[in-house]
């Protein structure tokens, strides 16, 4: 079987917040996510601030689940067990 390497976004970095963008991909996606939250606050700090909560609380998790899928933060997967 061929092995495929994973194109990596993100690498651990030993300052805050834990990594830091390897490619121009990750760095149009923390721009997105900057934009996002920006852009969220001020309609619904307005309007309602439960759903601004819950709006950037969920950019925040699709954000940091982007990161752990294309990082090298999370442990190595266990090679597969030959029968």
């Amino acid at each position: 079987m061929a092995e495929s390497k994973q194109e990596l976004w993100f690498t651990r970095a030993e300052t805050f917040p834990g990594f830091r963008p390897l490619t121009w991909q990750a760095k149009v996606l923390i721009g997105f996510y900057a934009f996002l939250v920006v852009l969220a606050v001020p309609i619904y700090v307005t309007t309602n601030l439960v759903m601004m909560v819950v709006v950037v609380a969920f950019y925040t998790i699709v954000f940091g689940g982007v990161v752990y899928v294309k990082s090298d933060i999370r442990p190595p997967e266990p090679p597969p067990e030959g029968r």
